[in-house]
């Protein structure tokens, strides 16, 4: 009987896992598209920066509530890139809408994650 190389069984264990985690959960698009829809919040862009604590995600922090809300660097719609200090934004829950209204401008732009999931509110974390 032939021995088989450790080499190949590690090999086929790491393909393997690979695979399950590639295609047996959700990709990171749709998870970030699913916290983003249950997201709801409301206020004026106080900062906007790259978090260094937090992978240099693209942040924005509102006045309303302190909070920050993260757009990973995966959204589609350059939402980020177009928001400026001193925007008011407002988003509900259940939509991937924002309104955004500055001086001279009252527009709503879709986020887009590009989640390729056919049902993107049945998308589990």
């Amino acid at each position: 009987m032939r021995k088989i190389n450790p080499n190949v069984i590690l090999f086929i264990v790491m393909l393997t896992a690979y695979l399950l985690l590639k295609y047996a959960t959700p990709s990171n698009n749709c998870r970030a598209h699913n916290q983003f829809v249950n997201s709801s919040f409301e206020g004026v862009v106080e900062d906007k920066y790259r978090d260094r604590n937090a992978h240099l995600y693209p942040t924005i922090k509102l006045t309303n509530d302190r909070r920050r809300f993260v757009f990973h660097s995966i959204e589609k719609s350059a939402f980020y890139d177009f928001v400026e200090q001193g925007d008011s934004l407002l988003k509900e829950k259940g939509s991937m809408d924002v309104r955004l209204i500055r001086s001279n401008i009252d527009t709503v732009i879709t986020i887009d994650y590009g989640c390729e999931q056919k049902d993107k509110k049945h998308v589990h974390e």
